[in-house]
């Protein structure tokens, strides 16, 4: 069972990020990551940018995943995104 699922959540609502292929990574939650894995939390990282997920993919992939929380980073020009992913995944799920 996976303690935790980080998601770098996407930054387009309908189609693929054209560019996705020269993200910068996201450092914080590779460092978020490090720190709950060498605290002895099982964890999962999906990058929906690099990965090109939409949000009604994100909310199928966390509807279906065994994590107790979730954690999602957010960004001024993405917080309609995160909120409708918050909104629509199963409720019995902990964002974080």
């Amino acid at each position: 069972m996976t303690d935790v699922l980080l998601i770098n959540t996407p930054v387009f609502q309908a189609n693929r990020d054209p560019e996705a292929g020269f993200s910068v990574p996201p450092i914080g939650m590779g460092y978020i990551y490090t720190q709950l894995t060498l605290s002895g939390y099982e964890c999962q990282f999906i990058d929906a940018v690099v990965n090109s997920l939409l949000p009604n993919e994100i909310i199928k992939t966390i509807d279906q995943c065994d994590a107790e929380y979730i954690g999602l980073n957010i960004f001024s020009s993405n917080f309609d995104i995160v909120r409708f992913i918050v909104e629509n995944a199963e409720p019995q799920k902990i964002f974080s």
